[in-house]
C-alpha cells in the first residue's frame, strides 16, 4: 500500500490467511515461493513435518535461467503497457 501511495494510486489489493466476516469480493491467487528457506525461518510459511528444510528449498527452487525457453524478445516495462484504467486514479 505504501509503494501504491508513493506512486499516486489511491487503492492496492490486501490479501490475509483469515476470513473477512461478510466477503465484498473474491479471488484466487498462488503464491510462488522465491527463497523458501527465508520464509520457513521467518515463519510466513511451514516446512511440512515429513520433509527437511534442504527438500522444502529444492521442491520449490525457481528454474534456472538457461532452462526458460521464452518465444520471441522480453524487454522492459514501459508507459503504454500499463492500462488506461489506472490512469483515472491519478486525477
Amino acid at each position: 500500500m505504501r509503494r501504491k501511495r508513493l506512486h499516486g494510486f489511491p487503492q492496492a489489493f490486501y490479501t490475509s490467511g483469515h476470513s473477512m466476516p461478510t466477503p465484498f469480493t473474491t479471488c484466487h491467487y498462488m503464491n510462488r515461493f522465491i527463497n523458501g528457506e527465508t520464509l520457513v525461518l521467518t515463519k510466513y510459511t511451514n516446512c511440512p513435518a515429513d520433509m527437511s528444510l534442504k527438500e522444502f528449498d529444492r521442491k520449490y527452487r525457481l528454474p534456472k535461467k538457461d532452462s526458460i525457453k521464452l518465444k520471441g524478445t522480453v524487454r522492459a516495462m514501459e508507459k503504454r503497457d500499463v492500462p488506461t484504467v489506472f490512469k483515472l486514479f491519478r486525477d
